[in-house]
Order: structure tokens, then sequence, then C-alpha cells
């Protein structure tokens, strides 16, 4: 009896003067414009009074912490649903009560995260406390309004929730996008739009399994072959098969670097030669390749092949031989 044994693992920016110069500059421009001076430093200053006056004594909202919380990272493979608070303070500046509706709009037209592969997430902005209320959905641009009454001087806490849905095919890397709170006041026809900047990370992510071995255990990670009788030239061929975001790195090793060793004669063994995804494997050491990984369902299987070399005599007994198999995403 032969056989092999598979495991796989995951491992994933002037001009100086002196003193004495300055004084003499000075009191020359005071004998000769000190009257005019004067008279244009005090209309510039009613003109900075007025602005000022003007702004503190309407109702202004302003943006003043834009804070993601600790960010989670989005497994395009995982079964869960990506849900992150974002943490937005908004503050009156002005001494008026701000009072009115607030809603969101896209600021630049996008509809989706982006990455800067060019691809996309779909996403929600979602109620604190309430996954079913849509706060904002960009692909349908519809919003939900929320009323508002700010004091002047004061601030307000808002936490909305940054929803992806799981299962969406993307590359690993940051996804990110700005959109608007707009502010209609009761009574006026102007709004105003305070813009943030939101995003989630996208982490490589990878699974594999062996697929047409004999025995299956440690809950798949570790696969039996049985090659039943030898003969020179014997050919078995299996998969692995794998889901990723990317193409994956794996390495490969042989523990009896690359012989079929007998299990009680040390010195006795048959060699044999592996391909894997159409890659010839040197199993004298450690083999590293890149594979290409599939986000669908069935993901991608890439065969395993095993050959037997020629051989003369060999005693009888049983052979085999471990091969470690490493699978990380990139």
């Amino acid at each position: 009896m032969t056989m092999f044994k598979f495991i796989k693992t995951f491992g994933p920016q002037l001009l100086c003067l002196s003193n004495k110069a300055i004084v003499r500059a000075l009191k020359l421009f005071a004998f000769s414009g000190l009257y005019m001076g004067l008279a244009t430093m005090s209309a510039r200053a009613n003109g900075i009074a007025d602005d000022v006056m003007r702004s503190f004594s309407q109702c202004e909202l302003v943006i003043s912490e834009v804070n993601q919380r600790t960010q989670n990272k989005y497994d395009p493979l995982s079964s869960y649903d990506y849900l992150q608070p974002i943490a937005l303070k908004i503050r009156n500046v002005g001494s008026k009560t701000c009072s009115g509706t607030i809603g969101f709009q896209s600021s630049t037209g996008s509809d989706a995260l982006t990455g800067g592969n060019s691809e996309s997430l779909n996403y929600l902005l979602v109620g604190e406390y309430n996954l079913n209320s849509v706060l904002f959905n960009p692909l349908q641009q519809s919003q939900t309004r929320l009323s508002i009454n700010l004091k002047g001087g004061r601030s307000v806490q808002f936490n909305p929730r940054l929803y992806i849905p799981r299962g969406q095919s993307a590359a690993s890397g940051q996804y990110d996008s700005q959109i608007d709170i707009v502010f209609l006041e009761h009574g006026k026809s102007f709004e105003k739009r305070m813009t943030f900047h939101f995003g989630a990370y996208v982490r490589a992510s990878v699974q594999a399994n062996f697929v047409g071995v004999d025995r299956l255990r440690e809950r798949g990670r570790h696969g039996v072959v049985k090659l039943g009788e030898l003969t020179p030239g014997l050919r078995r061929t299996i998969g692995l098969q794998l889901r990723s975001n990317s193409n994956v790195d794996v390495s490969i090793s042989s523990e009896n670097h690359g012989a079929l060793a007998h299990n009680s004669l040390a010195d006795i063994g048959i060699s044999y030669n592996m391909r894997i995804g159409g890659h010839d494997i040197n199993l004298s050491s450690r083999e590293e390749i890149v594979l290409p990984a599939d986000l669908s369902r069935d993901g991608l299987t890439n065969s395993i092949e095993v050959e037997l070399d020629d051989y003369g005599n060999a005693p009888a007994g049983r052979y085999g031989d471990l091969i470690h198999v490493r699978v990380s995403a990139r």
C-alpha cells in the first residue's frame, strides 16, 4: 500500500533691513501717508467686524470632526456583511438656532466606494441602531432626511454606519468615497453643504481545498492519496481548489525531497515528479509558485499531477511521502 499525504496551511511626505533702517522707513511712511493709512485701517476693521457679526448672528453648521472608528477590513470571502460606525460631529458656530433637516448626496457623482484599481464596492449608509433604516442609497440616490434643531455654539454627535454587503468581488486595497451632508433650514431656500470622506480596506483573502483525494482529515487540511500497487510511470491527478480575490502564492515542499520512502528501509525510495497548475515542481527543496484563483462559489481548480519515475526492482513494502502545501493571498 502506498499513499501520499498532502497538508495545506494558510499564511497569507526679502529683503532684510536693519532695525535702524526699519525705523527710518516707518517714519517716512508716517509723514507721507498717515491720514490715508488710518482711514484705510478703520474701514477695513469695520468691514471685518460686520462680517463677523453677520456670521455669528446666523445659523452656521460645520463638521468639526470626522472620525471613522477603528476600521475593520472587508473580507470578500466572509459569510458576514461589513458594518462600520462613522462618527460625525456637527457644530453650530453661529448664535442663531439651526432648525431644519439634513440629508445625504454624492459629492463626486460616484455611487460606490472606489479603489486605485478602478474596482468598486456597493455600500449603504444606515442608522446607528437600525440596520433597516437606510439613510443613503448612492445607487438609487435616495435618502432619508433627518430633523435637526441645534442652538448656537452647540454641537451634536451623529453616528451613521457604513454597510457593505458580503460577497462582492474586489481586489485587496483601500476603497474610498465622499458624500455631502446637505442642511436645509426651515423657511429658507438655500442649502448648506458639508463634505466628508470615508472608506474601507479590503483584505487579501483565500480559501483552499483538495479535491479528488481518497480521504480528508483535520477539516480538510490533510488529504490522503492512495496510489495502490506501484508500477513504473504510474500517474495520479488530484486538484487544488482556490477561492481568492487575488492570485495566490503557493509554497510546496516534500518531506522526502521528491521520493516515496520505504516504510522500514531508510535507504530505499522511488523518485517521482510533480506538476501543479502546469508548473514543474522541484521537490528537492521548497518551491514557490503563483497560481490563479477566482471568487466564484467553486473557485478555480489547479491540477496536481504525480508521476513515478521508471525504476527497476524495488523491495516489497509500503511507500509514502508527505507534501506540505502552504497557500497565502497576495
